[in-house]
């Protein structure tokens, strides 16, 4: 019998392996939560990601506010890259929670979005989506495609995205200050 967590600490900075946020998302269970040690995230760390985007296959929250810790930052390649991607991917019909994250340095080349591309129902609260690149000037910061998909974005920052900030090819997107 396998058994997967409801609950998932972040201890490392390390783009994969044990502790790192890339393996939370792969290990929890659907509706878990992933947070960040309270400890080792005490001061501004920064999670380089440098093997792909991260992406969320199934329903979880990532909660960068939980354990006192400062607001975690979930970097990209940046435009400099040699294997270039998006920070975040969202599968369709998976609902996704994120709050009180950084997410910057996504340089994404398919035209969609260098931050986050959303294709199921994301939540982001309390976060900054800043400093990403498509660079055909699509969509810098977040782009929703699906005419199910889902964007409820709350006290959250999008600035200095190379492109549009948010754009939508279908679906829903409500922003509230």
């Amino acid at each position: 019998l396998i058994t997967c967590p409801a609950a998932y600490t972040v201890n490392n900075v390390a783009d994969g392996g044990s502790g790192s946020l890339r393996q939370g998302i792969a290990d929890l269970c659907a509706g878990g939560t992933i947070r960040f040690d309270g400890a080792r995230f005490a001061t501004a760390q920064s999670i380089g990601l440098t093997s792909g985007p991260l992406t969320i296959d199934k329903d979880l929250t990532i909660d960068g506010a939980a354990n006192g810790v400062v607001t975690p930052t979930i970097s990209g390649p940046g435009s400099s890259c040699t294997l270039c991607f998006r920070v975040f991917t969202v599968d369709t019909g998976v609902q996704t929670t994120l709050h009180r994250l950084n997410i910057t340095g996504g340089y994404d080349t398919d035209a969609t979005a260098g931050g986050i591309l959303n294709a199921g129902v994301l939540t982001i609260t309390q976060s900054a989506i800043f400093s990403n690149t498509e660079p055909g000037h699509s969509t810098g910061g977040i782009f929703q495609s699906g005419a199910e998909s889902r964007l409820h974005l709350a006290e959250s920052d999008i600035h200095h995205n190379d492109g549009d900030g948010i754009a939508a090819n279908g679906g829903i997107v409500m922003v509230v200050r």
